[in-house]
């Protein structure tokens, strides 16, 4: 399910409702907190840079998210 990027830090890619790529990334800035990218991959001019997510897309993204919060600090 989770990948790692070529600097070692872990991803998910996913598919919204509309058909749009969106991913959840650990972040690699130094803070306090740990942080994570997420968003739409390939947000063209012309496309909603919001994801369009259905209950069970929310569903299953609260688990990763859960998840990650979890086990960082």
């Amino acid at each position: 399910m989770q990948k790692t990027t070529n600097r070692g830090f872990g991803f998910i890619k996913k598919i919204d409702a509309n058909g749009q790529g969106y991913s959840i990334q650990e972040s690699s800035a130094c803070s306090e907190e740990a942080m994570l990218w997420l968003g739409i991959d390939d947000a063209r001019p012309l496309l909603s840079t919001r994801m369009h997510l259905t209950r069970s897309q929310v569903i299953e993204l609260i688990g990763e998210l859960q998840e990650w919060a979890d086990n960082n600090e």
